[in-house]
Parts: C-alpha cells; structure tokens; sequence
C-alpha cells in the first residue's frame, strides 16, 4: 500500500510538472506575441534631407533696446535700412522691452539705421555675426519633431531645433514632405564649416555654403 501511495503521489506530482510546463510555455507564448506586436506598432526613424544650409557671417544675430520710447504694442515692428527685421515686445506700459528678430538679412555693407512701427521714440543697437539658414525636408513616413533634433556646427554650439527661428510658421513638427526652414542666430564670426542634425540615432551632416 505504501508502495502504491509512492507511485500515486509520483504520478500526482509528475502531471503537475506537465501542467506547470505548458502554462510557462503559454505565458512565454502570449508575451513574444505582445512583442511583436509592441515592435510592429512602433513607429520608423524619422528621415530627413538638408535641402542647403547657408552661413552668413554678417547677419543680425541681436537687437538692443538703448531707449524704450511710448505708444508701442506687441507685434510692432523694428526696421534695419528699411526692411523689416524684428518684432516687438512691450514692457506693458507700451515701451518696449526687447525685440525678437524674425529676418537677420546680410549688412555686410555696414551698421543700419534702426526704426520702429507703431510708436515713437524707441531706439535700437544691433550685433552681428554668423546666421545658419538651414532648410531641412522630412522625406520619411514619420513626422520630424523639431523639439527632439539638434543641430551643431563644428562639433559645438549645440541648440534644439525647436528654439531656432522658423521662417514658415510651421510650429515644432515638419511633417512628410514638408520643409522646415530655420534660421540660427549663432552670433559668432567663427569660421565655420559644416553642420550635424541629429533626430533619435539619425545623424546627418553637411557642408557649410
């Protein structure tokens, strides 16, 4: 009998092996399948093409406010020689506070002559140095977010693609087709030569025109 017990307990024991296995084995199943699908869904690299990246080494990189003047709003402009360059922000009582350049253009001809739109009697410095224009196309299926892409020029000078000037109004994501055209106020006049883009482990690199 205790013989027969043994044998019964062996033959118990033995099946709940057997059970236990393929329980493990349909686990390990479901979780490899769960994987693909997690791998299926995720979403490719994103692609994209330096369409030209242009350096001027005389653009306007900074404006400064020497006199606040009266009777501004947000949005008015500041002019460089007659063209456009910057818009500005206020101090709230309708001086203005800083100004936000929106066109460096090229003054290789010399220091211009600042003027306002909107009130009166603010004056304005500029600075100059190197201005990248960097126009990148997103020929991918996935959408270029411009907040997780750096650019860099000779190994330094690192900056998010997201806080560079955007010429087309095309918030932070370039999408499929679409080009991003940037301006970067490096605001230097070291002799520069190229410039990387990095976006996820795609590195792309160009040289300087």
């Amino acid at each position: 009998m205790a013989g027969s017990a043994g044998i019964g307990g062996l033959i118990v024991g033995t099946t709940m092996l057997v059970v236990f296995a393929l329980v493990l084995t349909s686990l390990q199943a479901r979780v490899d399948a769960h994987l693909e699908q997690i791998d299926a869904a995720e979403e490719p690299p994103p692609e994209f093409e330096v369409v030209n990246a242009v350096l001027e080494t005389d653009g306007l990189v900074e404006v400064t406010v020497t006199s606040a003047g009266s009777g501004y709003s947000d949005g008015d402009t500041v002019t460089a020689d007659g063209r456009t360059v910057g818009s500005i922000i206020t101090d709230g009582s309708g001086g203005v506070d800083s100004v936000v350049i929106t066109e460096p253009w090229n003054f290789s001809a010399g220091a211009p002559t600042f003027g306002s739109t909107g009130g009166a009697g603010a004056t304005f410095t500029g600075t100059f140095g190197n201005v990248v224009f960097l126009n990148i196309t997103n020929v991918g299926s996935t959408t270029l977010d411009l907040t997780t892409a750096f650019a860099a020029v000779d190994g330094g000078n690192h900056s998010s693609l997201s806080s560079l000037t955007r010429t087309d109004a095309s918030g932070t994501n370039v999408y499929t087709g679409e080009t991003g055209r940037l301006v970067w106020l490096a605001g230097t006049n070291s002799a520069w030569t190229r410039v990387a883009i990095t976006s996820g482990d795609v590195l792309l690199g160009t040289t300087l025109e």
